[in-house]
């Protein structure tokens, strides 16, 4: 899939995730999700930012921008799926692009759980 340009991650990492990444989960988790999110995306700028949530949950927000020059923006909260939607008032990104860049996080984010937990 190369709907992405370039992708920017916040990632907040629920405290509780050293019971399985060790005390390097910040790195771990980082790494791992850089890398599916590279795959997900080839040729994607993948630039992911991990810090502790101050809840007992994991929650990301984004932002990024299309190959065809449109910003988007996202987020998932530890609930529910991951939402992306036009990152400005004009643009009009087609629904089927919105709903592939978020499949494909979604399906990078779970393979990224997998990807640390081997690494760990």
């Amino acid at each position: 899939m190369t709907t992405l340009s370039s992708l920017t991650v916040s990632y907040e990492l629920s405290p509780d995730t050293t019971d399985h990444l060790g005390a390097d989960a910040l790195d771990v988790w980082t790494a791992a999700l850089t890398t599916e999110l590279e795959a997900s995306f080839p040729g994607c700028e993948v630039d992911v930012t991990t810090r502790w949530s101050s809840v007992d949950a994991s929650r990301y927000s984004l932002t990024g921008e299309t190959v065809d020059g449109y910003d988007i923006a996202g987020s998932k909260a530890h609930v529910g799926g991951v939402e992306i939607y036009d990152g400005t008032a004009d643009a009009d990104v087609p629904d089927a692009t919105l709903r592939a860049i978020a499949d494909g996080i979604t399906l990078a984010d779970r393979a990224a759980w997998e990807r640390a937990c081997d690494a760990a």
